[in-house]
């Protein structure tokens, strides 16, 4: 499996949208910058699968990016470090607050 990072100042980060219609705008003005790429919906549980193995080397996650955000310098704008989102998305899912990713084979 492909997943779509943009290319920040600090690296790679994983973009996230709230909503379906915001990533098939983003993907529709051009934001990936070409062709193949597809809207997937993503629960919390996999998303961090997703961050802990396939794209455990993203520093961060880019909430609701615009797609002019990623070809300039204010995609950090809207950027959270990996950690910081993981640590939020293991409280909203409920699981203990010292929780820990496990790496898996893989990378982003």
């Amino acid at each position: 499996m492909r997943v779509l990072t943009l290319m920040t100042g600090e690296g790679e980060v994983l973009p996230v949208f709230s909503f379906r219609e915001e990533a098939e705008l983003f993907l529709m003005l051009g934001g990936a910058g070409g062709e193949g790429w597809r809207v997937r919906e993503t629960r919390g549980g996999e998303l961090l699968s997703l961050l802990s193995g396939l794209c455990r080397n993203v520093a961060g996650v880019a909430l609701d990016p615009f797609p002019e955000l990623g070809r300039t310098s204010l995609l950090s704008l809207v950027c959270v470090g990996r950690e910081r989102f993981v640590q939020r998305l293991l409280r909203a899912e409920g699981a203990p607050s010292g929780g820990a990713l496990r790496p898996v084979s893989g990378g982003c």
